[in-house]
């Protein structure tokens, strides 16, 4: 019986250590988040600035990634935003730089943000493919004098 006491406290013991385990890596996880929501917060806010040309300066996401623009102006295209969003998230996350695919991603963006995001992209990134139907992008990089390589399929 004293053996079978024994063998119960050890497990106990053990349980309690793995509980406690447990609940420093929860708590750890949690701090983590505040701080990767802290970070991709400012990262896609300075992206969103500068896409937008300073007109939009805030891009905050809760934890479930909805995104709202800080501003007293009107809202800007929510594709700006996860654009934006989608930058911070591959800059934060990835340790080499992974190519930017856009598949008709400018379709409802007017020509000065287009424009401002070309810019950007071009600056910012070492591949940028896009994929379209229109030529509004080529005519916006032709005018801005943005090199680029057109493939026609």
């Amino acid at each position: 019986l004293d053996e079978v006491n024994e063998r119960s406290r050890e497990y106990e013991m053990k349980r309690q250590a793995v509980q406690m385990a447990a609940d420093h890596l929860e708590q750890l996880s949690e701090e983590m988040r505040g701080y990767l929501k802290r970070d991709l917060n400012e990262k896609a806010s300075s992206f969103i600035c500068e896409i937008t040309g300073g007109k939009y300066k805030k891009l905050v996401t809760d934890e479930k990634l909805h995104v709202s623009l800080m501003t007293d102006e009107k809202r800007v295209e929510i594709e700006q935003v996860y654009l934006a969003l989608r930058m911070a998230v591959g800059e934060l996350l990835c340790e080499e730089e992974m190519p930017v695919i856009l598949d008709d991603a400018f379709a409802y963006y007017d020509e000065e943000r287009m424009l401002q995001t070309l810019r950007w992209l071009k600056e910012h990134k070492k591949q940028v493919i896009i994929f379209t139907c229109q030529t509004r992008e080529e005519q916006v990089m032709k005018e801005a004098g943005l090199v680029y390589h057109k493939i026609e399929l």
